[in-house]
């Protein structure tokens, strides 16, 4: 168990008894408290210290629950938005789209999901767009018609990783506000996907509408032109060969042109693709060197000029069977051309495939994999229709060496019709793929799609006024009892007896705090009048024999007779720390009870600075002892007999400022040694020992020096310089009596000198609680 350490005045051969003093001091360790003794300090310092804690309550908390009751509340509703992640992944078209590079971000659904949820927060375009959209919902709804929107979106992942969910909630001090925020960025981050998925595809379809009105208006002029011819000519058509010949070239025309508008979209994907796999390595487009690329081509030129003979071969002949025997070397040459077709692209995916040049996961490699892929499928089909297109560049050549072999009329009226079919066919065959497009648009679903919709929540979230307040009242406890602690840590008065006995001191004597009963019973008047006498009300050994309260002054008498077993105690200097510590009243009372006792008892006022016992008793300053001091030979008629049996009292006289030089003459020797010839107790008080040093001096001449403590008002440092200046000249014996104790203030709940106020109720039903008396003369 720790210790603490008791101050011993002396050393192992010094005085018994603890009261001795002298130089030489040591400390002797004494045993810690015990926890139920730590327990009742604490409970002590929480009863003393109630009000500081009651305040710092009441502030802590008060603040919390104003603050609290001030804050507007927010309410918050969600909605839910599941991705598929692992699914396909969308290709951007160009950089250049009308959604803008931003939204561009929302075709690829190759990041992970912390990654969405990142994009959700960093995208200005679905901000923005939201945004407008709540500007016309203020607009258009009553209910948010001149209320400021301050609302915002929080984007977290729902339950277990792995499910690919999103909780998007939306938070407003609006409960409207919060659900369309919710629901808005739900829906705008799902069409967002969807505008970033379909882009390549609303790219071709705007395309193609723009070529579906072009080649419309060459139908038109085309129809037109056949119609003027033959009405200027008077002609009425084409003949069997002409007709053949002019259909042959519209057709293989037509199919070159959607070969070449194939080729030109393909090309500007294949950008796109190119671009991408830059931006993450530029090895990526770099493949090994061979001449697989004009392999191909040269491959898909023999197949497609093989096609168009079959094609040709069956059209001349109606009736003929594409299984037909007559076409089977025709057949075989198709076949081998197409599997070796196969095995070049086969071989050219490989290439690609292998290129290195980036590192990353099994999700990046798989994507980078899919992505070269890509590459190698659009480079491939470019080269077809690359092959494709010459061949039929070169039929229409012949085709057209074979026009002009017929007559002029007949080749003018061909060339016409050939137009018109070709402008039929290409419009035709562009509303037949703008159809498709358009299709394809409007069933591409991007990633994301709304799970659960927000409802308008009923109840704010925040703030939790009853949370706040719990809190608000625990942290007030807390702030209470930190400054009760901290405030008792540096607060360094004695309180009470304990901390006396701590220090090494012995306790003769606790008078209690008379400032209560004073204002009770005398209405707080510092005199009063009986029996023609002026007295002070802090008289209470004078004026209420009976009071409990007259008990301690009791103790305190036969303590000090026993202080010192080999001595008997005659002369006392009663001094204190410094002013106002009240001993003056206790020096005053301890000689009425003194001469209660039956003992001759003189008080000397020796405080020739500010003398004070004259006025507790109502008598005159002078002469007194400043004057036999002085060399007045007539000390005898300085004595005042008081109205006290066995009282004496020696006023101060006058005022002197240069005291210790008178006490420290001859005269006041042979006054204490006449004094003790005629007297058995002699009570000097003095002044207080940090003002002056007479109490110094006068108590190397007494046999016990009583040092006053004022409960809640002497500091230890102070208490300490007395002690210290006592013992340097040598004083025999220093005791203390604790004065204006507060027994409350001391010891709290315990209130272990509550039997003072069980005597005053007891007394007081006797009529003998002496300040009853007080209070008749008062009111008399």
């Amino acid at each position: 168990m720790a210790s603490v350490y008791r101050r011993r005045s002396g050393g192992p051969d010094g005085y018994a008894g603890g009261l001795d003093g002298g130089e030489g001091a040591y400390y002797e360790a004494m045993p810690a408290p015990s926890g139920r003794a730590q327990i009742e300090n604490l409970l002590d310092l929480l009863y003393r210290r109630r009000w500081l804690i009651i305040l710092a309550f009441l502030v802590v908390a008060g603040s919390v629950a104003a603050y609290t009751y001030t804050l507007e509340p927010e309410y918050e509703a969600a909605s839910f938005v599941i991705l598929d992640l692992q699914g396909r992944r969308t290709t951007t078209a160009t950089t250049t789209s009308p959604a803008g590079f931003d939204d561009n971000l929302f075709a690829r659904n190759d990041r992970t999901l912390m990654g969405e949820i990142q994009l959700l927060y960093l995208s200005d375009s679905l901000h923005r767009r939201v945004h407008r959209r709540l500007q016309h919902e203020q607009e258009t709804n009553p209910e948010l018609a001149g209320v400021a929107l301050s609302g915002y979106p929080r984007f977290e992942p729902e339950g277990r990783d792995g499910n690919n969910i999103i909780r998007i909630t939306g938070v407003s001090t609006s409960p409207r506000e919060a659900m369309l925020l919710a629901n808005l960025y739900a829906e705008e981050y799902v069409h967002l996907t969807q505008e970033a998925s379909r882009a390549h595809i609303t790219a071709a379809r705007k395309l193609l509408e723009e070529q579906e009105q072009k080649r419309l208006q060459e139908l038109q002029e085309a129809e037109a032109s056949v119609q003027a011819y033959l009405s200027r000519e008077g002609a009425v058509g084409l003949d069997q060969a002409g007709s053949y010949l002019v259909q042959k070239i519209a057709e293989l025309e037509a199919q070159r042109d959607a070969a070449r508008i194939d080729l030109q979209t393909r090309r500007a994907s294949l950008q796109v693709l190119k671009e991408e796999l830059s931006q993450i390595s530029p090895r990526l487009v770099q493949r090994i060197a061979s001449n697989l690329d004009e392999q191909l081509r040269q491959v898909r030129a023999q197949l497609t000029e093989k096609e168009l003979d079959l094609e040709n071969y069956l059209r001349r002949n109606p009736g003929l069977s594409p299984d037909d025997p007559r076409l089977a070397p025709l057949n075989q040459d198709i076949r081998r051309l197409r599997n070796k077709l196969d095995e070049l692209s086969q071989q050219y995916f490989d290439e690609v495939t292998a290129t290195g040049g980036v590192s990353g996961g099994e999700a990046g490699l798989s994507y980078v994999t899919n992505l070269r892929q890509q590459v190698a499928e659009a480079e491939i089909a470019i080269s077809e229709l690359e092959a494709k297109i010459g061949v039929m560049d070169r039929r229409l050549q012949e085709y057209q060496r074979e026009l002009r072999t017929i007559p002029q009329q007949a080749r003018e009226m061909t060339e016409l019709e050939r137009r018109r079919q070709y402008a039929e066919q290409m419009y035709a065959a562009v509303v037949s793929r703008l159809q498709d497009v358009r299709v394809t648009e409007e069933s591409e679903p991007g990633y994301a799609r709304v799970l659960r919709v927000a409802k308008q929540p009923a109840e704010p979230v925040r703030p939790d006024r009853m949370r706040y307040l719990v809190l608000g009242l625990f942290f007030g406890l807390l702030a209470g009892l930190g400054l009760a602690i901290v405030r008792d840590k540096l607060d360094n008065r004695f309180f009470k007896p304990e901390q006396l006995r701590h220090r090494g001191y012995k306790v003769l004597g606790t008078v209690p705090d008379l400032r209560p009963m004073i204002k009770e019973e005398a209405r707080g008047k510092d005199f009063i009048e009986r029996d023609g006498q002026r007295l002070a009300t802090g008289l209470v050994t004078l004026l209420n024999p009976m009071s409990p309260v007259v008990e301690s002054y009791r103790h305190l008498r036969t303590n000090i007779q026993f202080s010192r077993p080999d001595v008997v105690v005659e002369t006392i200097v009663v001094t204190s720390a410094s002013v106002e510590e009240g001993k003056s009243t206790t020096a005053a009372n301890l000689a009425v009870v003194m001469a209660e006792a039956g003992r001759r008892t003189v008080l000397i006022d020796a405080d020739l600075r500010r003398p004070r016992i004259h006025q507790l008793f109502g008598l005159e300053m002078g002469p007194g002892l400043a004057h036999f001091l002085a060399r007045d030979p007539a000390f005898d008629e300085r004595l005042v007999r008081s109205k006290i049996d066995n009282l004496w009292i020696v006023p101060a006289g006058k005022v002197v400022s240069r005291s210790s030089e008178l006490f420290a003459t001859r005269s006041m020797r042979d006054l204490l040694e006449t004094l003790r010839a005629q007297f058995d107790v002699i009570i000097i008080d003095t002044p207080p020992v940090r003002v002056a040093t007479d109490a110094a001096l006068l108590a190397t001449q007494s046999d016990l020096a009583l040092l006053v403590v004022r409960a809640g008002h002497t500091k230890e440092g102070e208490f300490d310089f007395a002690v210290e200046s006592l013992e340097s000249v040598g004083t025999p014996t220093i005791g203390t009596v604790l004065n204006g104790f507060n027994v409350s203030m001391a010891y709290g709940y315990k209130y272990r000198f509550r039997h003072y106020d069980r005597y005053a109720q007891y007394t007081s039903e006797y009529g003998t609680y002496g300040y009853r008396d007080v209070k008749a003369l008062t009111e008399g």
